[in-house]
């Protein structure tokens, strides 16, 4: 009972721990990710009445303020979210005029009456820009998209491609709110990419639904979760299964014909997806991307074709714009989510069905060029660049509806000139050529007017409703160029047709009065309204995140007690061990010493005092509010609830740290931890205090690195670095003792390959090396021949020979660790299973990759589902049956060892998992767990060297060690491990492809086995695929740490039940306490470097895994203490029956 009791507390200790990082966690993230202030403001036709942007003459009776009501809610798909209560949706009427001509006007006039939007999810730039405009050599997917290139080429004035420039992080879910939303995403957002949330802010598809206009949508089901009662009609397909190349687009092929020729559409949107997923499954530079590519280029042919077809006066289509776009990029390997050039640079082709009458003033066009491409006649076009941020404004100035309310980008001056109607036609200015430019200019300057006043009444209201607003200085700045702006005339003409209103147009005769100073005042006022609106996008985008400092401070000091958490522990486990190792009765010592590992009655004795406390408070906030106090604003932003639990959280760590014990207990114990440090003196090397000093430098240089950038992307190869470094103490130490020499060498060796074996091509792809092409459907039979021959060897130097080592290895230890025959058995039976299972799965599939014969149906379906399944099915038989038999059968192991009780349990579990974690890793998977298994076997074996070389030195002066028993592995050994320790499991995480970015996520294994998408089985496989060997494996092994010190093989003291158990916690405590360093100095970088520029494409991700890693380990400490210490529990049991 009182061993019991023993691990029940530290149990309790670990899950505290685990409760207060949960929280420092918490709180710092609430005031770190936190989502910029979502304003349920809704721009209406109405609010034209308050922009300064018209003259006082302007009679808005009757034009804007009243609605008809058109459409039928019958047409809208899901929800009725805008429909009125006769059934029906208002439209806002724009004056006289009938539906089917573009006179219906809101705040601007509707420059086109369709519009086609194809988006190539994934779409790098340079699939689009000519690979004339690269340096190097072209590459293989260039120049694909010839049709894009071709149009232009001829149809320069009617045709454009862009540069487009996203805002990061670069996944699709928010890559569509800014694209819609005319807003800047915010780092929290990416965690909804596995479910989105719709849409609650204004938007480009609401405005569009709330002006009677019909959308279709057909693609990537993403837009539905986003809109999920918007589309008149819509064909969702699955987004989540990457290994589908052709579903998505096939249905977005089907669906989008038929609906070019019917009429009842304003909008029509099509998402492929075959781009991206054959990005993720197989790279940029696979000959499938090129397959892909050429197949979008006919679809693009066709449906300019048909458009075009349509496209003279009076057609369906002589007032449509085709849009092409990406909503992002991605780097060569297919990854994206990042900030680099690759993932945000994507393309946007437009392609207007009349050729624009004028030409924009050389003033007003990009002065850099991106690109510069020739087009015929000799004339080059530029590309220049488009932010995806001016997306929603241009989109909605073409169509003719309100900007969305929290839009802060601008109408893009090029892509708007592009649309016929927003020129003014010959006969509206009596066939005067010279005036087309300056009617052109009036009405562009009316549209950045209304443009900039939207940004402005967006900026004022959002700095009225947040707490803080943006600084008072930009802001001011960007004030004072708002007013200049305003300084210049909207109109020069009062006879302007925005102001007569009239269907048959405006007598424009007097346009002819036009002079060169006036085309400059506009061009001086529209560029004037340009840097205002720039200059508010850059405000937003630096300032959009309210960071709540009062949140953040709390989950730093909370990350910070911990640590003293850990460090109070550990010294107070050395303290107990110290007593029973000294105590003639040890039961007795154990029970009187029990309290100190974890004093849960003070802890809840002090919590509930400042609970009183805080019902007082709660009773006041009440009395406040009640009495409608100015306070009351204040409090109820949620200062008193920060302040409450922050002081229960300081009054339980308060009562853990604080001494338990009087004056007499505390002389007591200091006399005998004197004795105690006496004889760990005498046992102490001279090399356990160097590798403690280099083991709190090691700390200490990775902690202090992670405050630069460089160091966050190079962090894999300074862990190598640092782990040779320790190699190297260990070579010297062994050479010294003249023992484990040939197990220094090989860390050092296994180290370095495992910084190198990402390296080799080998690992990547072998059904890539053996054909230079996937899709041939011809092989000739010699060359068939040495294909097969090439993936033989591939196969037998990848993945058999690392797997039967490993097999071998592990059972050969298992035939001498594992004293329960049942669990050997199971054991020897299922890891040659599992492994077979994964040589048959990848060789197969690299046949079938390579085509190199023809493989049946069924057997590909055999290899490619079921037997990943069966890996994971034998790999949790074994886990379970680990797990019975070593809690319900330790009968048989009465007699066996503390030590080799524990030994064999963790052998068994890690044997259990590792068929699908290596599975999960992929083809570089058993070359990496053999060279981890044999890197951490080293690791283990020099653990004993201090201990014998101490016993040598001992031997050679004639000193008896009988007094070692009186002693355990001290502090510093068991923290210089856990350092090493945590750098091979860092060094994993690294040499398996992963990254602390989310594009170094690797999707493709959550499908591994399976076709279908469900949450939490493919976010299970993501996740083991991401902690499972770098953050689970270390975890459920480190207490081999504590067996394997020679130490712990002949010390009498470890056949105690208690001893061990606290020994194990302590190994534990140092581990997590190294990890909690780690990740309290990323939360001061991140916080410190909130306002970098990369903050949210580095620093914010490398807190995200940081913390999520921290967590993994502690959930698994508290389930591995558990199993271990039930482990004991009953051994002890048995022992006293």
């Amino acid at each position: 009972m009182m061993e019991g009791d023993a691990r029940c507390r530290l149990v309790a200790l670990f899950c505290y721990i685990l409760c207060l990082h949960s929280l420092a966690i918490f709180f710092f993230t609430s005031g770190f990710l936190l989502t910029r202030t979502e304003l349920p403001e809704f721009s209406t036709c109405s609010d034209i009445a308050k922009s300064p942007c018209f003259g006082e003459t302007m009679d808005f009776s009757g034009t804007v303020s009243s609605e008809k009501v058109t459409g039928n809610c019958d047409d809208i798909v899901g929800d009725k979210a805008f429909c009125s209560q006769n059934g029906t949706i208002p439209e806002p009427t724009g004056g006289g005029g009938s539906e089917d001509k573009l006179s219906k006007e809101c705040w601007t006039k509707p420059a086109i009456k369709r519009a086609v939007i194809i988006i190539i999810d994934a779409l790098r730039f340079d699939f689009v820009a000519p690979s004339s405009s690269f340096p190097g050599e072209s590459q293989p997917w260039m120049d694909k998209l010839q049709v894009l290139q071709q149009l232009s080429r001829e149809e320069n004035c009617s045709a454009r491609i862009f540069k487009f420039v996203a805002d990061p992080p670069t996944t699709t879910l928010q890559r569509l709110k800014g694209l819609t939303t005319g807003g800047l995403p915010t780092f929290v957002d990416i965690g909804h990419s596995f479910g989105a949330p719709a849409i609650v802010e204004d938007n480009l598809i609401n405005q569009l639904v709330r002006a009677g206009k019909k959308v279709r949508m057909m693609g990537d089901d993403t837009w539905m979760k986003l809109f999920p009662s918007h589309f008149s009609v819509a064909h969702p397909f699955d987004s989540f299964n990457v290994k589908d190349l052709h579903t998505v687009d096939d249905g977005v092929i089907r669906e989008i014909f038929p609906a070019l020729l019917e009429t009842d559409w304003n909008v029509l949107i099509g998402h492929f997806l075959g781009v991206d997923h054959v990005g993720h499954i197989f790279g940029v530079e696979s000959p499938l991307m090129v397959e892909k590519l050429e197949q979008y280029n006919r679809v693009i042919e066709e449906i300019v074709a048909v458009l075009k077809n349509q496209s003279g006066p009076g057609g369906l289509h002589e007032d449509t714009m085709l849009l092409v776009l990406g909503d992002h990029g991605q780097t060569l390997n297919g990854d994206h989510g990042g900030g680099t050039s690759e993932e945000v640079e994507t393309a946007l082709f437009a392609l207007s069905m009349r050729e624009s009458p004028g030409r924009l003033p050389l003033d007003l066009q990009s002065s850099t060029c991106t690109i510069s491409t020739e087009v015929k006649a000799g004339r080059s076009q530029c590309i220049t660049t488009f932010p995806q941020l001016d997306f929603a404004s241009t989109m909605a100035a073409l169509l003719g509806v309100p900007f969305p309310f929290g839009s802060v980008g601008r109408v893009n001056t090029e892509l708007y000139a592009l649309a016929a109607s927003t020129w003014p036609l010959p006969s509206e200015v009596g066939h005067l050529s010279e005036a087309l430019v300056p009617v052109w200019l009036e009405r562009f300057n009316h549209v950045l007017c209304m443009n900039s006043w939207q940004v402005k009444r967006y900026l004022d209201a959002y700095t009225a409703s947040s707490i803080r607003g943006f600084p008072s200085a930009e802001f001011a700045h960007v004030q004072s160029l708002y007013d200049k702006a305003q300084t210049s005339p909207h109109f020069l003409h009062t006879d302007h047709p925005r102001l007569k209103r009239n269907d048959s147009g405006s007598d424009l005769s007097k346009f002819n009065e036009y002079s060169s100073e006036t085309v400059t005042r506009l061009i001086d006022s529209i560029q004037s309204n340009l840097v205002y609106l720039l200059a508010a996008a850059d405000l937003a985008r630096t300032q959009w995140t309210q960071f709540e400092d009062e949140w953040m401070v709390i989950g730093l000091i909370l990350l910070v007690t911990s640590m003293v958490i850990h460090g109070v522990a550990l010294s107070r486990a050395m303290r107990l061990t110290q007593r029973i190792l000294l105590s003639e009765d040890r039961d007795s010592e154990v029970q009187n010493r029990l309290h100190e590992l974890f004093p849960l009655r003070r802890m809840l004795l002090a919590c509930g005092g400042v609970a009183v406390t805080a019902g007082v408070i709660w009773g006041l906030q009440m009395t406040i509010r009640w009495l409608k106090s100015p306070l009351a604003a204040a409090i109820s932003h949620g200062q008193t609830n920060i302040i409450i639990t922050a002081l229960i959280l300081i009054a339980s760590v308060v009562a853990y740290v604080m001494p338990i014990y009087g004056v007499g207990q505390v002389q007591s114990d200091q006399s005998v931890l004197g004795r105690g440090q006496t004889i760990g003196t005498s046992s102490q090397d001279q090399w356990t205090c160097v590798k403690s000093y280099m083991a709190v430098l090691s700390v200490g240089l990775h902690a202090c690195g992670l405050l630069s950038n460089s160091y966050i992307l190079s962090e894999g190869q300074v862990v190598c670095f640092l782990l040779a470094t320790s190699g190297i103490l260990y070579l010297r130490q062994a050479i010294q003792s003249g023992c484990k020499v040939p197990q220094a060498i090989l860390f050092l060796i296994l180290n370095a390959g495992m910084a190198s074996v990402g390296l080799f091509e080998i690992f990547k792809d072998p059904a890539t090396i053996a054909s230079s092409s996937l899709i041939d459907d011809y092989v000739p039979a010699s060359y068939s021949l040495q294909q097969f021959v090439t993936l033989a060897c591939a196969a037998l130097i990848t993945t058999v020979l690392p797997l039967f080592s490993l097999a071998r290895l592990i059972l050969r230890r298992a035939r001498t660790i594992l004293r329960l025959q049942s669990l050997y058995w199971a054991t020897a039976v299922t890891i040659p299973l599992a492994y077979s299972l994964l040589v048959i799965h990848w060789f197969t599939m690299d046949l079938v990759s390579s085509m190199v014969v023809e493989i049946p149906q069924s057997v590909k379906e055999f290899s490619r589902l079921l037997c990943p399944q069966l890996v994971y099915l034998v790999s949790l038989m074994l886990l379970i049956f680990t797990i019975i038999s070593m809690t319900l059968n330790a009968r048989g192991n009465v007699s066996t060892s503390y030590r080799d009780h524990l030994v064999e349990g963790i052998v068994s579990m890690l044997a259990g998992i590792s068929g699908t974690i290596i599975l999960l890793l992929g083809r570089k998977g058993p070359t990496i767990v053999l060279l981890a298994v044999l890197e951490v076997w080293c690791l283990l074996d020099l653990q004993g060297v201090e201990d014998l070389n101490q016993r040598k030195k001992e031997a050679d002066k004639g000193l008896d060690h009988q007094d070692e028993h009186l002693n355990g592995r001290s502090l510093g050994s068991y923290f210089g491990a856990a350092v090493d320790w945590n750098l091979v499991a860092v060094q994993l995480f690294f040499c398996t492809g992963h990254r602390c970015t989310f594009d170094g996520l690797h999707y493709t294994a959550a499908f591994v086995g399976f076709d279908e998408f469900y949450f939490y089985r493919q976010g299970a496989l993501l996740a083991a695929d991401t902690f499972g060997s770098s953050h689970i494996l270390p975890v459920i092994g480190l207490p081999l740490l504590v067996t394997a010190a020679a130490v712990a093989q002949s010390n009498p003291s470890f056949s105690d039940g208690s001893f061990f158990s606290l020994e194990v916690a302590k190994v534990y405590l140092c581990y997590g306490l190294v990890r909690t360093i780690l990740t309290a100095v990323t939360t001061v970088c991140v916080t410190l470097q909130r306002r970098h520029l990369m903050v949210w494409g580095l620093f914010a991700p490398k807190y995200v895994f940081d913390a999520l890693g921290l967590l993994v380990i502690d959930g698994f400490i508290v389930i591995a203490a558990i199993f271990y210490f039930s482990l004991f529990s009953r051994k002890a049991r048995l022992k006293m029956q």
